[in-house]
């Protein structure tokens, strides 16, 4: 599970320095990420 946590905090900070998205934006997505990731490893 904090694989998933760690490669979406890592996106969402790549996204953020090249200025792709908005910090806001950017790690809304990653916390869309991380729930998915977790509710998929509980099956």
């Amino acid at each position: 599970e904090m694989n998933s946590v760690w490669s979406a905090w890592s996106n969402a900070i790549e996204l953020i320095f090249n200025g792709k998205l908005t910090p806001q934006q950017a790690l809304d997505e990653a916390v869309a990420q991380i729930r998915i990731a977790i509710d998929q490893s509980r099956k």
